[in-house]
């Protein structure tokens, strides 16, 4: 690598963090304008979807809710865990579409915006990688 004031390499990855980053805010926004218009209520979990992951057994929610006309609505959460997250009988927040009570999700922060934290984090990574690799080229 040639000693240019400013490397290449840190550079990119500095804004291939904030592309990332942008990326994932500009998700989250479009989410969250999405879910205003949803209504909320609480769920009870009925049990779990066993599934065969990657490293082991995952388990989905499976969750009853009676939607605002009063219809009891079944669903899948679409977040599996390695670990049970609730117990069976648990009251669990819901949150639903009021044009289609099937299109539903449990109401929180992680399940709603997984994959914007996800992008979030690996931004943020990005973003303190960049200065870290030039600091570190710089004594090279």
């Amino acid at each position: 690598m040639t000693n240019t004031p400013f490397p290449l390499l840190p550079a990119v990855i500095s804004l291939s963090g904030v592309v990332i980053l942008g990326l994932a805010y500009a998700l989250y926004l479009r989410k969250k304008s999405k879910y205003e218009g949803w209504a909320t209520t609480n769920g009870r979990l009925m049990g779990f979807k066993e599934d065969q992951g990657k490293y082991g057994k995952v388990y989905a929610p499976i969750v009853a809710f009676n939607d605002s006309s009063g219809q009891e609505v079944t669903f899948t959460s679409r977040l599996a865990c390695s670990n049970k997250r609730f117990a069976i009988g648990d009251d669990v927040p819901v949150r639903y579409s009021p044009l289609d009570s099937s299109k539903a999700m449990i109401n929180r922060t992680f399940d709603l915006y997984f994959l914007e934290i996800i992008l979030g984090i690996a931004g943020a990574w990005g973003l303190v990688a960049g200065p870290l690799v030039a600091f570190l080229m710089r004594w090279r």
